[in-house]
């Protein structure tokens, strides 16, 4: 119960900066006379952090538990959220956005791994809803620094604060971890990523988590600046909505780990990805409320399909390969996260910022046709699909 209560609290940590970016970056882009087009360089950055953690998972989990990595991974956070805020050049700017994405990586391929292997699917959709509930209160906090008339590098400041407190109640915390040990400490890390990568299940995966992600970050990343710089709409209300996404993402993943076990995984995925496709559509080629609406949908929609994908893992790829299986698929999800938001940045400059609407509508799609895809090869190769639906 005590690990179930830390992952809770550390999946919230995970969210609280996530998305500060999205609200942030007017006045960041402003402060270093940047272009919409800029915000590439901290995805990258971050990118790479995040990359070498995931791809290191395996081998640092089974030296240092998850306890330690729980601890050290937030303190970095923090001390990168502290660089952000005191950041006097672009390049500093950028260079913690790295140590961001050390952090948030290793905290990301840890927890999902050790949830993947001892947390029921409720559990796991409960612990992601966290995440959202984290992502929903960084917005709003950075929205009403800068409605009190101050600048966004307060926000950071006061973010850096909290994950420096949460990094002291986890350090105290790594006797709840203790169990976990980790897998296979006899296998080299290169022989278990031979094997897992021999996996078609393992790569339809990773599509699947580089789709999802990417949806769920073009519109939380993006939906605030369309709206004030394209739709005219107020600081206040636009950044209410920003927070309002996330928190929609967290009602939906705490619902869905009511059903999910009558639903099955199968199901509840094919459900969700064809409501947040109509989502996508009605915020990006809607107007007015319905706009609003349409995105309020897609974040409700689109919020289980990340968990339930983790909370299968074990079951598609094997025990023995779950832990890499997370690893790879936490990169994926990073690579589509910050590849198409970077993309919207890009896309934002040259054909308007309306297109990053357009590009959520084809990963979506992208989305369905991936699973649907995973579930017909799934099939033909003789996967066991169970009597609940439950499949890749």
């Amino acid at each position: 119960m005590a690990a179930l209560l830390l992952a809770f609290v550390a999946f919230l940590s995970l969210g609280l900066p996530d998305a500060l970016l999205s609200v942030a970056w007017p006045g960041v882009r402003r402060s270093f006379g940047l272009s919409q087009s800029d915000i590439a360089w901290v995805v990258l950055s971050g990118s790479a952090g995040y990359l070498a953690s995931t791809f290191f998972a395996g081998p640092i989990i089974r030296r240092w538990g998850t306890g330690r990595i729980l601890a050290a991974s937030t303190t970095l956070a923090a001390l990168s959220l502290a660089g952000f805020a005191a950041a006097p050049l672009w390049s500093v700017f950028v260079a913690c956005a790295a140590g961001m994405g050390l952090g948030s990586g290793a905290i990301d391929s840890a927890m999902n791994g050790y949830a993947a292997r001892r947390f029921t699917g409720r559990q796991v959709s409960w612990m992601h809803a966290f995440f959202s509930l984290g992502a929903a209160v960084g917005p709003w906090l950075v929205t009403a620094v800068l409605v009190y008339g101050h600048s966004w590098r307060s926000g950071y400041g006061w973010m850096a604060g909290i994950l420096g407190g949460l990094a002291i109640l986890f350090a105290c915390g790594q006797r709840a971890w203790s169990e976990d040990s980790g897998v296979r400490a006899n296998e080299s890390h290169s022989t278990l990523i031979y094997r897992a990568l021999r996996i078609p299940a393992v790569w339809l995966q990773m599509g699947l988590f580089f789709a999802c992600v990417g949806v769920e970050l073009t519109l939380g990343q993006w939906n605030f600046t369309v709206n004030v710089e394209s739709r005219g709409l107020a600081v206040e209300l636009a950044g209410f909505c920003s927070g309002l996404f996330w928190i929609c993402h967290m009602v939906g993943r705490f619902a869905i780990g009511i059903v999910i076990d009558r639903i099955g995984f199968r199901n509840t995925n094919r459900l969700a990805m064809l409501s947040a496709l109509a989502g996508v559509m009605l915020f990006s080629f809607g107007r007015g409320p319905l706009s609003l609406v349409g995105l309020m949908i897609a974040a409700l929609s689109v919020a289980p399909v990340f968990p339930t994908l983790v909370a299968g893992t074990p079951e598609r790829v094997g025990k023995c390969h779950s832990a890499e299986a997370i690893g790879f698929s936490m990169g994926a999800s990073l690579l589509g996260g910050s590849g198409m938001s970077a993309l919207a940045g890009w896309l934002a400059d040259h054909l308007g910022l309306e297109s990053a609407g357009y590009l959520a509508v084809a990963l979506c799609g992208a989305l369905l046709i991936l699973h649907e895809t995973s579930v017909w090869v799934s099939k033909g190769r003789g996967a066991r699909i169970d009597s609940r639906g439950n499949s890749p």
